[in-house]
C-alpha cells in the first residue's frame, strides 16, 4: 500500500488517474459526497469493489483507515493507493492504523529541471564543493514552453495549473481563492485551529523566511500569538504539506 501526501493542485489525481498502472485501477474520492457517506457507514462495501483502488482524499474519513488495514491484513496481495492533501503519517489516528502497511510519499510541485525536461547535472555535489549555486539559478532561467523564468515561477509556487496563466493578475486571483477555499474548507476538516486569521498570519510571517533558519520564538512574536500557538500551526502546515523543514548542514561537516 502507498500513501500519497501533497498540496492541493500539486497532481496528486491526475498523476494516479492517467499513469500506469494506476489508471486502470477503480478511482474513488471522498470530494464525492455520496462516496464519502458510504465510506462513513458502510467502508467494506468500498473496499469490496476491486482489489486495486486509488482512494483519493482520503483525510476526509480517519476511520476508514481502520477498514483498509483489515483488508491489507486479509489479503497482502491488495494495491490500494490513498491520497490526499495531507501527511497521513503525521495524523495520530491514521499513523497507528497503517504502522507496518504503507509506503509514504510526498508529490512536490514542479521544479525547474523537470518542466524543462533536463537530466540532472550534478549541481548538488557542485554546490557542497564549491559552495556556489549554477548561473542558471541565480540570473533565471526559462521554465518549460511558458517562457515563464525561475522567479516568476516562484510566483507560481510551481503548481501544474499555474504554470500555464501568463498574466499575472490571474495568477494572483487564483492564489486568492486557493488560500480562501483552504482556510474555510480543508483547514477546517483536518485541523483543530479555531482563529483562521491567526493561521493566515503565521503562514504569511513563515513565507517571508523561506530558506532560513526558522526562530519559532520571533515568529510568535511578529505574529503576537504565544509560542503555543505558533508552534500548533506549524506543525498543522506541516502535517496539510504547506511547509517542510530541512535539516541544517554544518559548515565543518565532515566527510567519511
Amino acid at each position: 500500500m502507498i500513501v500519497l501526501s501533497g498540496a492541493r493542485q500539486a497532481g496528486k489525481s491526475t498523476l494516479l488517474r492517467n499513469e500506469p498502472p494506476f489508471k486502470d485501477w477503480h478511482y474513488i474520492t471522498f470530494d464525492d459526497l455520496d462516496s464519502l457517506a458510504l465510506a462513513q457507514r458502510r467502508p467494506d462495501e468500498i473496499l469490496g469493489i476491486s482489489k486495486n483502488m486509488v482512494i483519493d482524499e482520503v483525510q476526509k474519513v480517519p476511520s476508514f483507515l481502520n477498514a483498509v488495514k483489515k483488508a491489507i491484513d486479509k489479503d497482502r496481495s491488495r494495491r490500494i493507493i490513498l491520497s490526499g492533501s495531507a501527511r497521513l503519517m503525521l495524523m495520530k489516528n491514521v499513523s497507528e492504523s497503517l504502522a507496518g502497511r504503507a509506503v509514504y510519499e510526498d508529490l512536490m510541485p514542479f521544479s525547474n529541471g523537470e518542466l524543462n525536461g533536463n537530466k540532472y547535472s550534478g549541481w548538488i555535489e557542485g554546490f557542497m564543493e564549491t559552495g556556489s549555486l549554477p548561473s542558471s539559478f541565480t540570473k533565471g532561467q526559462r521554465v518549460g514552453k511558458s517562457n515563464l523564468h525561475s522567479s516568476k515561477g516562484l510566483f507560481r509556487g510551481y503548481l501544474p495549473p499555474l504554470i500555464v496563466i501568463t498574466r499575472e493578475d490571474q495568477v494572483a486571483a487564483w492564489w486568492k481563492g486557493y488560500v480562501k477555499a483552504y482556510l474555510e474548507r480543508d483547514l477546517r476538516d483536518i485541523s483543530e485551529i479555531s482563529n483562521l486569521s491567526d493561521f493566515r498570519k503565521l503562514m504569511e510571517l513563515t513565507a517571508l523566511r523561506n530558506a532560513t533558519i526558522l526562530n519559532q520564538s520571533e515568529v510568535a512574536r511578529d505574529a503576537s500569538l504565544s509560542q503555543a500557538t505558533a508552534e500548533g500551526i506549524l506543525i498543522s502546515s506541516k502535517r496539510q504539506v504547506l511547509s517542510q523543514e530541512s535539516d541544517p548542514i554544518p559548515r565543518t561537516l565532515q566527510r567519511g
